[in-house]
């Protein structure tokens, strides 16, 4: 019993792990959270299956469907001669182990890639770029978007292009999206902006009348705890174009009040004098 337990682990658990180690290489999966360990293996079990399925076909060509032959006594594996059919097919079988390590690791970084391609370009870009060996890769990366689309981290797509955001806490921050860490249980722990601006307590209208700067930039790099956040809007892709539209318009409106603060006290002066 302990033979087929560590045959379920290696055959049916293991290979959605390499999947998703080769995957994280270029692409982000965050985690379903699995409420128990047995709901994890399932959750495992299926894309694994599939796994064994591509590996076999592979293999069972590779040999001229010798491995045909040993899958059918598979059924004595439930019995006490387990050991003498791994025995006689030792070298079959770690062959047909090594592949599906190969297998398994390959799927995730073609699925990687794609899924980092599709995310840069956009799903209607990435699908009209020509080649044959891309469209071979589009249909493989689709066949696996079946078990793993509901994963995608939101953060992700924000990394692979320069995304510049607002960010609220208990008061507000702007700035490029660099990366976003994550804590030993996979959940999120924090982002880090670049190019940052803190803005004021103040509202718009008290800093106009006290004439505070509405942002302040912030030297070096940001980092935001994740449990402190309460909303991350998307602000441009590229350049900090509606960041500078605000400020602008800040200013703009910083120098009138400026000229009408400084023509009130010329005519309270000149009317002093009179």
């Amino acid at each position: 019993m302990a033979e087929i337990l560590v045959g379920f682990v290696l055959l049916l658990y293991v290979p959605t792990l390499l999947f998703r180690f080769a995957a994280s290489r270029t692409a982000d999966l965050s985690r379903r959270k699995i409420a128990n360990q047995i709901e994890d293996f399932f959750a495992a079990a299926l894309p694994s299956v599939l796994l064994n399925l591509i590996t076999w076909f592979i293999v069972n060509t590779a040999t001229r469907w010798r491995l045909f032959e040993i899958s059918a006594t598979l059924p004595v594996l439930l019995t006490g001669r387990s050991t003498d059919v791994l025995q006689h097919n030792l070298l079959i079988i770690n062959a047909y182990y090594l592949s599906l390590l190969c297998v398994s690791a390959i799927s995730g970084y073609i699925y990687g890639v794609v899924e980092y391609d599709i995310t840069y370009y956009g799903v209607a870009v990435a699908r009209t770029l020509p080649g044959f060996w891309w469209r071979l890769a589009l249909q493989y990366h689709d066949l696996w978007a079946t078990f793993f689309d509901g994963e995608k981290s939101l953060l992700f797509p924000l990394t692979v292009q320069p995304t510049f955001v607002f960010v609220r806490t208990d008061r507000l921050y702007h700035g490029l999206l660099d990366r976003y860490d994550r804590s030993s249980d996979g959940e999120v722990a924090g982002i880090s902006l670049s190019q940052a601006s803190r803005f004021a307590l103040k509202t718009r209208d008290e800093c106009l009348s006290t004439d505070d700067d509405f942002a302040t930039p912030l030297k070096g790099t940001l980092w935001l705890r994740w449990s402190t956040i309460t909303d991350i809007n998307i602000a441009d892709v590229g350049a900090p174009v509606t960041f500078g539209k605000v400020i602008a318009e800040y200013e703009k409106e910083r120098a009138a009040a400026r000229q009408a603060r400084t023509r009130r006290t010329w005519l309270r002066r000149l009317f002093q004098r009179a």
